[in-house]
């Protein structure tokens, strides 16, 4: 089963990397970007792009958790940015069962009103367009990266139906969730 994969910076935004290892994933980025350009559809070349980009991430990770390159930096949050970064972390958690303002206002134990307040402030986005926007990110992916039909996809995403999710896809995208899948050139404005 394959799963997004989220990395949070907030904490130390700032990752000092070694020349030598910098070289090493500016050389993976140039062969990652080759692979793209010369990619055809085989299930081989798929999943020999996917390895390299898998590769890649691992690194980025490994530095992000490494202490001797982060620069700690003693970033002051106000509450609302504290609010903000709790909200999004219960949206990636809970994304594909729960899109009500209410559920995420309830689990930090504030008002609806008041969580839209500050997710606006903060962000200068609405609460349900984050949702929205993070149930968008998984669609996609699971329609990219998966094998699992689009009806699979709308019952994982907790969709009453595939008319549904389709709508949904369609209103954000302009393609059908179809479309968008058979078609890997498509760009979303």
């Amino acid at each position: 089963k394959i799963s997004p994969l989220f990395i949070q910076t907030a904490n130390n935004p700032v990752i000092t990397i070694p020349t030598d290892r910098r070289d090493e994933l500016i050389r993976m980025l140039d062969n990652i970007q080759e692979r793209i350009k010369t990619a055809t559809c085989s299930e081989w070349n798929r999943k020999a792009y996917h390895a390299a980009l898998k590769t890649f991430l691992y690194d980025i990770i490994s530095l992000a958790n490494n202490p001797e390159f982060l620069e700690i930096t003693n970033i002051h949050q106000s509450r609302n940015q504290d609010y903000f970064a709790r909200f999004m972390q219960l949206v990636s958690q809970y994304c594909k069962k729960e899109r009500k303002v209410h559920f995420y206002a309830s689990k930090l134990c504030i008002s609806s009103k008041y969580l839209s307040t500050i997710i606006k402030e903060v962000s200068g986005k609405t609460p349900s367009r984050w949702i929205d926007e993070v149930i968008m990110s998984e669609a996609i992916f699971l329609l990219k990266y998966s094998n699992a039909t689009v009806q699979e996809i709308a019952f994982q995403m907790n969709f009453p139906n595939p008319s549904f999710f389709g709508k949904f896809f369609k209103r954000y995208t302009g393609f059908s969730p179809k479309t968008y899948r058979n078609n890997a050139t498509l760009t979303i404005s």
